[in-house]
């Protein structure tokens, strides 16, 4: 058995390593609509704490680490369930990459004005996900792989 079918855990049989980066890949998508669902249902949240006057930054980034949590909690519940349990965590690694991605072009853009106007809200809403997300998807991977 190579170790690509020890780190897949393919029994030995077909070897399903050659599908999962799309796969995950997909799932990554379907994380980022489930982090969009997470933040328009906790609006109302958000915006009660999330005041103009806000002027600590523990109360700013609480909402969107409650969403963030809350929300990487339940994507991770079917983990114990997939038979391939690695693609979850590597569709949290591209969300990484997504953001990554996003902030060399925001860097890179002539818009300069708005350059660190645009990281900080991309980084207001991403990391709170990218972080619980990523620490409780591979947690639960190391935890539950046998």
């Amino acid at each position: 058995m190579s170790d690509l079918d020890k780190l897949y855990g393919n029994g030995g049989g077909r070897k399903t390593y050659d599908y999962v980066p799309l796969l995950s890949l997909v799932v990554s998508f379907l994380l980022l609509a489930a982090y969009g669902c997470g933040y328009a249902l906790f609006s109302v949240l958000t915006s009660s704490i999330l005041t103009a006057e806000t002027t600590s930054i523990i109360l700013a980034w609480l909402p969107p680490l409650f969403v963030g949590a809350v929300v990487s909690a339940l994507v991770c519940i079917p983990l114990r369930w997939m038979k391939n349990k690695i693609v979850l965590p590597l569709s949290m690694t591209f969300l990484i990459l997504y953001y990554v991605v996003l902030v060399i072009a925001f860097l890179t853009s002539d818009a300069v004005a708005n350059r660190a106007l645009d990281i900080y809200v991309l980084s207001f809403y991403c990391l709170p996900c990218i972080i619980p997300g990523n620490l409780f998807a591979w947690l639960a991977y190391w935890k539950l792989r046998v």
